[in-house]
Protein backbone atom coordinates (compact mmCIF):
# COMPACT_ATOMS: atom_id res chain seq x y z
CA UNK A 1 0.00 0.00 0.00
CA UNK A 2 2.75 2.55 0.74
CA UNK A 3 3.87 2.08 -2.88
CA UNK A 4 0.56 1.97 -4.78
CA UNK A 5 -1.80 4.07 -2.64
CA UNK A 6 0.03 7.37 -2.91
CA UNK A 7 -2.52 9.12 -5.14
CA UNK A 8 -5.99 10.48 -4.46
CA UNK A 9 -7.48 6.99 -4.07
CA UNK A 10 -6.42 3.56 -2.90
CA UNK A 11 -5.43 1.11 -5.63
CA UNK A 12 -4.82 -1.81 -3.25
CA UNK A 13 -7.37 -2.75 -0.57
CA UNK A 14 -6.74 -4.96 2.45
CA UNK A 15 -9.50 -7.26 3.74
CA UNK A 16 -10.47 -6.87 7.40
CA UNK A 17 -12.42 -9.76 8.92
CA UNK A 18 -14.50 -8.50 11.79
CA UNK A 19 -15.32 -11.89 13.27
CA UNK A 20 -11.79 -11.68 14.65
CA UNK A 21 -11.55 -10.16 18.13
CA UNK A 22 -8.62 -8.04 16.95
CA UNK A 23 -10.53 -6.65 13.96
CA UNK A 24 -10.84 -3.02 15.06
CA UNK A 25 -7.43 -2.89 16.76
CA UNK A 26 -5.80 -4.19 13.57
CA UNK A 27 -7.63 -1.54 11.55
CA UNK A 28 -6.47 1.20 13.93
CA UNK A 29 -2.88 -0.09 13.73
CA UNK A 30 -3.02 0.08 9.93
CA UNK A 31 -4.48 3.60 10.08
CA UNK A 32 -1.46 4.61 12.16
CA UNK A 33 0.83 2.96 9.61
CA UNK A 34 -0.86 4.86 6.77
CA UNK A 35 -0.37 8.13 8.65
CA UNK A 36 3.30 7.42 9.30
CA UNK A 37 3.93 6.43 5.68
CA UNK A 38 1.64 8.99 4.03
CA UNK A 39 -0.69 6.81 1.96
CA UNK A 40 -4.42 6.22 1.52
CA UNK A 41 -5.53 3.11 3.40
CA UNK A 42 -7.67 0.79 1.28
CA UNK A 43 -10.22 -1.07 3.42
CA UNK A 44 -12.48 -3.92 2.34
CA UNK A 45 -14.51 -4.84 5.40
CA UNK A 46 -16.22 -8.22 5.79
CA UNK A 47 -17.56 -10.15 8.73
CA UNK A 48 -15.55 -13.24 7.76
CA UNK A 49 -16.13 -16.32 5.67
CA UNK A 50 -13.73 -18.91 7.07
CA UNK A 51 -15.23 -19.54 10.49
CA UNK A 52 -15.39 -23.30 9.88
CA UNK A 53 -11.72 -23.55 8.95
CA UNK A 54 -10.07 -21.11 11.38
CA UNK A 55 -7.30 -23.02 13.21
CA UNK A 56 -7.54 -20.98 16.42
CA UNK A 57 -11.13 -20.49 17.57
CA UNK A 58 -9.98 -18.33 20.49
CA UNK A 59 -9.24 -15.56 18.01
CA UNK A 60 -12.89 -15.40 16.96
CA UNK A 61 -15.74 -13.59 18.64
CA UNK A 62 -17.87 -15.85 20.80
CA UNK A 63 -21.19 -14.79 19.28
CA UNK A 64 -22.53 -13.31 16.05
CA UNK A 65 -23.75 -10.33 18.07
CA UNK A 66 -20.14 -9.63 19.08
CA UNK A 67 -19.07 -9.82 15.43
CA UNK A 68 -21.86 -7.44 14.44
CA UNK A 69 -20.78 -4.99 17.15
CA UNK A 70 -17.15 -5.16 15.98
CA UNK A 71 -18.18 -4.50 12.39
CA UNK A 72 -20.40 -1.56 13.28
CA UNK A 73 -17.70 -0.09 15.53
CA UNK A 74 -15.29 -0.09 12.60
CA UNK A 75 -17.93 1.55 10.40
CA UNK A 76 -18.41 4.31 12.97
CA UNK A 77 -14.66 4.82 13.16
CA UNK A 78 -14.22 5.25 9.41
CA UNK A 79 -17.48 6.93 8.39
CA UNK A 80 -18.53 8.69 11.56
CA UNK A 81 -15.22 10.19 12.64
CA UNK A 82 -13.99 10.86 9.08
CA UNK A 83 -10.31 11.40 9.62
CA UNK A 84 -10.48 12.35 13.28
CA UNK A 85 -7.07 12.41 14.91
CA UNK A 86 -5.65 9.16 16.23
CA UNK A 87 -3.28 9.63 19.13
CA UNK A 88 0.18 8.23 18.44
CA UNK A 89 2.58 6.73 20.98
CA UNK A 90 3.66 10.24 21.99
CA UNK A 91 0.10 11.41 22.51
CA UNK A 92 0.13 13.62 19.42
CA UNK A 93 -2.75 13.45 16.96
CA UNK A 94 -2.68 12.90 13.21
CA UNK A 95 -5.39 12.50 10.60
CA UNK A 96 -5.82 9.50 8.34
CA UNK A 97 -7.15 9.03 4.81
CA UNK A 98 -9.03 5.93 3.59
CA UNK A 99 -11.17 4.40 0.86
CA UNK A 100 -13.78 2.03 2.30
CA UNK A 101 -15.64 -0.88 0.72
CA UNK A 102 -18.32 -2.52 2.86
CA UNK A 103 -18.65 -6.02 1.42
CA UNK A 104 -21.72 -7.09 3.33
CA UNK A 105 -25.21 -8.50 2.88
CA UNK A 106 -26.19 -7.25 6.34
CA UNK A 107 -28.96 -4.69 5.99
CA UNK A 108 -28.42 -3.06 9.38
CA UNK A 109 -24.70 -2.41 8.86
CA UNK A 110 -25.17 -1.06 5.35
CA UNK A 111 -28.05 1.23 6.31
CA UNK A 112 -26.17 2.46 9.39
CA UNK A 113 -23.13 3.35 7.27
CA UNK A 114 -25.37 5.25 4.87
CA UNK A 115 -27.03 7.05 7.78
CA UNK A 116 -23.66 8.12 9.16
CA UNK A 117 -22.59 9.32 5.73
CA UNK A 118 -25.77 11.37 5.32
CA UNK A 119 -25.57 12.78 8.84
CA UNK A 120 -21.95 13.87 8.57
CA UNK A 121 -21.70 15.11 5.01
CA UNK A 122 -25.22 16.31 4.22
CA UNK A 123 -27.17 17.05 7.41
CA UNK A 124 -24.22 18.59 9.24
CA UNK A 125 -22.42 19.72 6.09
CA UNK A 126 -19.00 18.59 7.29
CA UNK A 127 -16.40 18.00 4.62
CA UNK A 128 -13.11 16.11 5.00
CA UNK A 129 -11.37 16.80 8.30
CA UNK A 130 -8.31 18.28 6.62
CA UNK A 131 -6.79 18.56 3.17
CA UNK A 132 -6.49 15.04 1.82
CA UNK A 133 -7.73 13.48 5.06
CA UNK A 134 -10.72 11.44 6.08
CA UNK A 135 -13.03 9.16 4.15
CA UNK A 136 -12.26 9.47 0.44
CA UNK A 137 -14.92 7.07 -0.82
CA UNK A 138 -17.56 4.65 0.45
CA UNK A 139 -18.59 1.62 -1.62
CA UNK A 140 -21.15 -1.06 -0.87
CA UNK A 141 -20.67 -4.48 -2.48
CA UNK A 142 -22.81 -7.60 -2.65
CA UNK A 143 -22.51 -10.83 -4.62
CA UNK A 144 -24.50 -10.87 -7.84
CA UNK A 145 -27.79 -12.66 -7.27
CA UNK A 146 -27.66 -12.20 -3.49
CA UNK A 147 -29.14 -9.41 -1.36
CA UNK A 148 -30.34 -7.67 -4.52
CA UNK A 149 -33.10 -5.93 -2.57
CA UNK A 150 -30.42 -4.34 -0.37
CA UNK A 151 -28.36 -3.26 -3.39
CA UNK A 152 -31.39 -1.66 -5.04
CA UNK A 153 -32.45 0.13 -1.86
CA UNK A 154 -28.96 1.50 -1.28
CA UNK A 155 -28.81 2.70 -4.89
CA UNK A 156 -32.18 4.42 -4.51
CA UNK A 157 -31.11 6.20 -1.33
CA UNK A 158 -27.76 7.25 -2.78
CA UNK A 159 -29.51 8.74 -5.80
CA UNK A 160 -31.77 10.64 -3.41
CA UNK A 161 -28.75 11.94 -1.51
CA UNK A 162 -27.08 13.00 -4.75
CA UNK A 163 -30.11 15.09 -5.61
CA UNK A 164 -30.08 16.52 -2.09
CA UNK A 165 -26.41 17.48 -2.39
CA UNK A 166 -26.85 19.04 -5.82
CA UNK A 167 -25.81 22.66 -5.75
CA UNK A 168 -24.44 22.58 -2.21
CA UNK A 169 -21.19 24.26 -1.26
CA UNK A 170 -19.46 20.91 -0.80
CA UNK A 171 -20.38 19.75 -4.30
CA UNK A 172 -19.18 23.04 -5.78
CA UNK A 173 -15.92 22.95 -3.81
CA UNK A 174 -13.10 23.44 -6.38
CA UNK A 175 -10.65 21.45 -4.27
CA UNK A 176 -11.40 17.79 -5.07
CA UNK A 177 -9.89 16.70 -1.75
CA UNK A 178 -12.56 18.65 0.12
CA UNK A 179 -15.64 17.53 -1.82
CA UNK A 180 -18.13 14.94 -0.69
CA UNK A 181 -16.56 11.46 -0.59
CA UNK A 182 -17.53 9.30 -3.55
CA UNK A 183 -20.23 6.72 -2.87
CA UNK A 184 -21.63 3.82 -4.88
CA UNK A 185 -23.02 0.28 -4.98
CA UNK A 186 -21.36 -2.64 -6.75
CA UNK A 187 -22.41 -6.19 -7.59
CA UNK A 188 -19.59 -8.73 -7.53
CA UNK A 189 -19.63 -11.28 -10.36
CA UNK A 190 -17.28 -13.79 -11.95
CA UNK A 191 -16.43 -14.36 -15.59
CA UNK A 192 -15.22 -17.48 -17.34
CA UNK A 193 -16.22 -20.93 -18.49
CA UNK A 194 -18.10 -23.26 -16.18
CA UNK A 195 -14.97 -25.34 -15.64
CA UNK A 196 -12.92 -22.25 -14.81
CA UNK A 197 -15.47 -20.93 -12.34
CA UNK A 198 -16.66 -24.16 -10.71
CA UNK A 199 -14.20 -24.30 -7.82
CA UNK A 200 -14.71 -20.62 -7.14
CA UNK A 201 -18.50 -21.02 -7.05
CA UNK A 202 -18.22 -24.01 -4.71
CA UNK A 203 -16.09 -21.93 -2.39
CA UNK A 204 -18.63 -19.11 -2.42
CA UNK A 205 -21.43 -21.59 -1.72
CA UNK A 206 -19.49 -22.86 1.30
CA UNK A 207 -18.86 -19.33 2.54
CA UNK A 208 -22.51 -18.35 2.23
CA UNK A 209 -24.21 -21.26 3.96
CA UNK A 210 -26.13 -18.74 6.02
CA UNK A 211 -27.81 -17.42 2.87
CA UNK A 212 -30.86 -19.54 3.67
CA UNK A 213 -31.41 -17.41 6.75
CA UNK A 214 -31.79 -14.38 4.49
CA UNK A 215 -34.07 -16.08 1.97
CA UNK A 216 -37.23 -15.08 3.87
CA UNK A 217 -36.25 -11.42 3.79
CA UNK A 218 -35.45 -11.63 0.08
CA UNK A 219 -38.72 -13.44 -0.66
CA UNK A 220 -40.74 -10.80 1.19
CA UNK A 221 -38.94 -8.05 -0.71
CA UNK A 222 -39.78 -9.74 -4.02
CA UNK A 223 -43.46 -10.08 -3.05
CA UNK A 224 -43.63 -6.40 -2.06
CA UNK A 225 -42.02 -5.36 -5.33
CA UNK A 226 -44.41 -7.52 -7.36
CA UNK A 227 -47.31 -5.96 -5.51
CA UNK A 228 -45.96 -2.48 -6.16
CA UNK A 229 -45.76 -3.19 -9.89
CA UNK A 230 -49.04 -5.09 -10.29
CA UNK A 231 -51.47 -3.23 -8.02
CA UNK A 232 -51.58 0.02 -10.06
CA UNK A 233 -52.81 -2.00 -13.07
CA UNK A 234 -55.40 -3.96 -11.10
CA UNK A 235 -56.88 -0.75 -9.72
CA UNK A 236 -57.30 0.90 -13.12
Amino acid sequence: MPIFNKGDHAVVLNTYQMYLKAGVSKLVAHLHHSIENNYVLGVKMVRGAYIHSEPDRDLLHDTKADTDAEYDQAVRLLVGSNGASLADENGAGATWSADLMLATHNTHSAREALRLYRERFLTRGIGPAAHGAGLRSLAFAQLKGMADELSFKLTEEIESMSAEASGTALEAEPDVARRLPGIGVYKYSIWGTFQECLLYMLRRAEENKDAAARSRTTALAIVREMGRRVLPFTRS
